[in-house]
């Protein structure tokens, strides 16, 4: 029941935005790519990424990322404050010691289908597997930095590096 809350909320989200872009034309506009963003700051409009924190719409179907995807977003983090069916939280205890085997998955099918991938609150050993398992770069979107403030969802030096090596941010 959970999860099917879950997904019907976010498809809900992802439709709202759609709607208030679409409803305020000349102050918005739905960036897909790189390349969209630069044209709609270039028109001086706002530039919308559709992003999902905490991917457990998509946990029971990981086929729902093709839908999500198609509905706008381009962003997903598989994991938020508590463990899920794809990782381990930074603020949960280890159930996965990382990404679970569906993760794994999840992770191949974001970079299938060109959703960035957001290891924001994601487990230490959860963001090193997906940045060894990810060939495209992942990011930290709002995660601080453990030595400003030694915090578990922030993220050690170390860790930031492994994520610039790959190019990400």
């Amino acid at each position: 029941a959970f999860l099917r809350q879950a997904r019907d909320s976010a498809l809900t989200r992802a439709i709202q935005i759609r709607s208030m872009v679409a409803a305020h034309p000349t102050a918005f506009a739905l960036a897909l790519t790189a390349d969209d963003a630069a044209r709609i700051a270039a028109e001086r409009r706002r530039a919308v990424y559709i992003s999902m924190e905490n991917s457990a719409p998509v946990e029971g179907d990981l086929s729902l990322m093709r839908t999500f995807r198609a509905a706008g977003v381009t962003m997903m983090g598989p994991v938020h404050f508590r463990n899920n069916g794809l990782a381990d939280s930074a603020t949960d205890k280890p159930e996965w010691n990382g990404l679970s085997p569906k993760g794994q998955a999840f992770v191949t099918e974001a970079n299938r289908l060109g959703i960035v991938i957001d290891a924001s609150h994601a487990s230490d050993e959860a963001t090193r597997q997906m940045v060894a398992r990810s060939p495209a770069p992942i990011i930290l979107s709002h995660s601080g930095m453990r030595a400003v403030f030694d915090h578990p969802r922030n993220v050690t030096d170390a860790d930031a590096r492994l994520v610039a090596a790959k190019g990400g941010v």
